[in-house]
C-alpha cells in the first residue's frame, strides 16, 4: 500500500509550505536585525533617565 496513493501530490505541497515558511522566518529575521542595527547605528546616544514624578495629595 502507498500512503500517498490515495492524496497526489501531498508530500510535495507539504514540502512546499514547509520551504516556504523557512524562508518567510528567515527573511522577516534579516529584516528585525537590520532595523535594530540601524536604530543602535543611528541613536548611539544613551537615553537620558526620567526624573521621578512626585506625587501630592491636596486635601481641601
Amino acid at each position: 500500500m502507498d500512503p500517498d496513493a490515495d492524496l497526489p501530490g501531498f508530500t510535495s505541497h507539504a514540502l512546499e509550505l514547509l520551504l516556504a515558511t523557512i524562508i518567510t522566518i528567515i527573511f522577516v529575521e534579516l529584516i528585525r536585525r537590520a532595523l535594530i542595527y540601524l536604530d543602535l547605528r543611528f541613536h548611539q546616544r544613551p537615553a537620558r533617565p526620567r526624573e521621578p514624578i512626585d506625587f501630592r495629595i491636596i486635601h481641601v
